[in-house]
C-alpha cells in the first residue's frame, strides 16, 4: 500500500475506466499533484487486475458503461463483488441511454452519476463530502491497545460465523467518507458482531480514525446483502438490452456477461478454475472472431446476437463446449474456432419462430410449430451457408445437432454418422438446456438426468470426454 511520505496517510486513487483515451488523459495530467491520483484502465482486463490489487486503495471507482464493444457494464458487478466498501460512479456521454432511474441505481449500489464534459474537480466533489485523513504511522503506535467500542449504544449480533454469514471488507475502504449501502459491523469475537453503521449513513472523520487507530483492520457487512446487490447488477445488463436505443454492439457484447450464470451452474458442479478461464476465455475469443470475420453484419446474425433469449443460450452452451473440447484436446486454432462458431449459433435457424419454437418445447407446439422446429438446424445451415466466411465444418455441426445415435433425432440425415463437432456441440446444448432446468429446480440430479436422457444418444466416446470434464467423482 503506497503511503504519503509527508502525511502517513494511505494513498487513495481514483479509478477511472473509460476507453476514450481523451478523458483519462486529461483527469490524469490534472490530478498529477493533487491529493488523489488518477489510475486510469482503457480495458476491462486492466480495471479487474487494479481492483484485484490488495495493494491499491480507491476512494472511488468511476465506469463509463458505453464503450463500444467493450463489456463495461460488467465490470459494476466486478467492482461491486471486490470493492463493496468502495464507492462507484458512473459517466456517460448522455444520461438518456441508461433506462434506469435514480431508486433503481440506488439499489444497484451506484453512488452518483456524471455526463461530461467533466473535470477532475467534479471527481473530488463526489468522493469527497468528508475528506477523511487518516495518519497510519499514528495509527501503528496505538494498534497495541485494540479497541473499546461502547456496546450499549451498538447492535450486537451472537450466533453468527464470519465465513457463512459475515464478509470481512478492509477499514481503509471507508475512508472516503460517503454514505455506504451495506449495514457496517465490526467483529467482537469469535460469532459475535457489533453494527456500527446503518446502510445509508457514513463515518464521521473523527469516528473511523479512532476505530483504525485502535486496531480495527476489517469491518464486516452481511453475505446475504452483498449478494443480493451483485444479483442486482444484472438488472442494469436486462435494461439496457431491453432499450431501444442502446447500439447493437454494445448489446452483443453484453449478453457474453450472462455467460456467468452458466459459469456458476459449473462452479457448483466442481469444475476446475482453469476450465472455467479457458470458457471464459474461449466465448470472448469467439466474440472477436464474429467481429473479425465480419459476420456480425450480416443482418439475420445480428437479430440472433441483439436476442437475450438466443445469444444467452447460445454463450452459455459455447462454454460448455469449451470445457468438452479441452478434455478431448481438441486446442488447436482451426478446430476450437469451428466448434465455437457452431456452438454459438447453432440455434440461429430459430430467429423469427413463435415463442413456443423458441422455447423448444414441443409439449407446448401445434403440430405446424412443430415440423418448423424440426427444421431449425438445417434452415440455420443453409442460412449460414451463404456466409463465405463460415467454416464449413461448423455448418455441418449446426445441421446434425439434434442427430442422434442409431439415426433417431432431426432432421432425417443423409449421412450415417454425426461429425465429431457436431456431437460436441449437441451434448453441449443438452447440458446447458439441463442446467437451466437446475437452477429453476435445485434439487435436480444432474447425473441423473443426463443418464436418463442424454447420454444414450451418444458416442462413447463424447458420453466418456463428457464425464471426465464435468462429473469426473462421479467415474468408476
Amino acid at each position: 500500500m503506497a503511503i504519503d511520505e509527508n502525511t502517513g496517510a494511505p494513498v487513495r486513487a481514483l479509478l477511472v475506466f473509460d476507453s476514450d483515451p481523451k478523458l483519462p488523459a486529461m483527469l490524469k495530467a490534472r490530478a498529477a499533484y493533487a491529493h488523489y491520483p488518477i489510475e486510469v484502465s482503457t480495458t476491462m482486463d486492466d480495471a479487474t487486475r487494479k481492483i484485484s490489487d490488495i495493494n491499491k486503495l480507491f476512494a472511488g471507482i468511476f465506469i463509463n458503461p458505453f464503450q463500444g464493444g467493450a463489456p463495461a457494464i460488467g465490470f459494476v458487478r466486478t467492482a461491486m463483488s471486490l470493492r463493496p466498501g468502495t464507492p462507484i460512479f458512473l459517466v456517460l456521454e448522455d444520461r438518456s441511454l441508461l433506462p434506469l432511474g435514480e431508486p433503481e441505481l440506488k439499489k444497484l449500489g451506484i453512488h452518483s452519476l456524471l455526463e461530461k464534459p467533466i473535470s477532475y474537480g467534479d471527481l473530488i466533489k463526489l468522493i469527497s463530502p468528508i475528506v477523511i485523513q487518516f495518519n497510519e504511522k499514528s495509527a501503528e503506535e496505538l494498534s497495541k491497545n485494540r479497541y473499546a467500542l461502547n456496546r450499549a449504544k451498538a447492535e450486537v449480533v451472537s450466533g453468527a460465523a464470519e465465513g457463512d454469514d459475515y464478509m470481512a471488507i478492509s477499514a481503509l475502504d471507508f475512508l472516503s467518507g460517503t454514505k455506504s449501502i451495506f449495514d457496517v459491523f465490526v467483529k467482537l469475537g469469535q460469532n459475535r458482531f457489533i453494527k456500527l453503521l446503518q446502510s445509508g449513513d457514513s463515518f464521521t472523520p473523527d469516528r473511523l480514525e479512532n476505530y483504525i487507530k485502535k486496531g480495527v483492520t476489517h469491518f464486516y457487512i452481511r453475505k446475504d446483502m452483498h449478494e443480493a446487490y451483485v444479483a442486482y447488477c444484472d438488472h442494469l445488463a436486462t435494461s439496457l438490452l431491453k432499450h431501444v436505443g442502446a447500439p447493437v454492439d454494445l448489446k452483443i457484447s453484453q449478453v457474453l456477461n450472462a455467460g456467468d450464470e452458466t459459469l456458476k451452474l459449473l462452479i457448483q458442479q466442481g469444475v476446475s478454475d482453469a476450465s472455467l478461464r479457458l470458457a471464459s476465455h474461449f466465448v470472448t475469443n469467439v466474440n472477436d472472431l464474429v467481429r473479425h470475420l465480419g459476420v456480425a453484419e450480416n443482418d439475420l446474425i445480428r437479430q440472433f446476437m441483439a436476442s437475450p433469449q438466443d445469444y444467452e443460450h447460445g454463450v452459455g452452451t459455447a462454454m460448455v463446449a469449451a470445457v468438452l473440447s479441452q478434455t478431448l484436446e481438441i486446442q488447436q486454432d482451426r478446430p476450437v474456432q469451428i466448434v465455437g462458431m457452431a456452438a454459438l449459433f447453432h440455434d440461429i435457424g430459430l430467429v423469427n419462430e413463435s415463442a413456443a419454437v423458441r422455447a423448444e418445447d414441443e409439449t407446448l407446439m401445434t403440430e405446424e410449430e412443430k415440423k418448423s422446429y424440426r427444421e431449425h438446424p438445417r434452415k440455420g445451415a443453409e442460412l449460414l451457408s451463404k456466409l463465405k466466411s463460415f467454416e464449413p465444418a461448423a455448418i455441418q455441426a449446426i445441421e446434425q445437432h439434434h442427430c442422434r445415435l442409431g439415426g433417431r433425432g432431426f432432421p432425417e440425415r443423409r449421412v450415417g454418422s454425426v461429425s465429431k463437432v457436431g456431437e460436441i456441440v449437441a451434448i453441449s446444448d443438452e447440458f446447458q438446456r439441463v442446467l437451466q432446468k437446475k437452477k429453476k429446480n435445485p434439487s435436480l440430479n444432474l447425473v441423473l438426468e443426463m443418464e436418463a436422457y442424454v447420454f444414450g444418444g451418444f458416442s462413447k466416446q463424447i458420453v466418456y470426454g463428457f464425464r471426465s470434464a464435468f462429473f469426473p467423482r462421479k467415474m468408476s
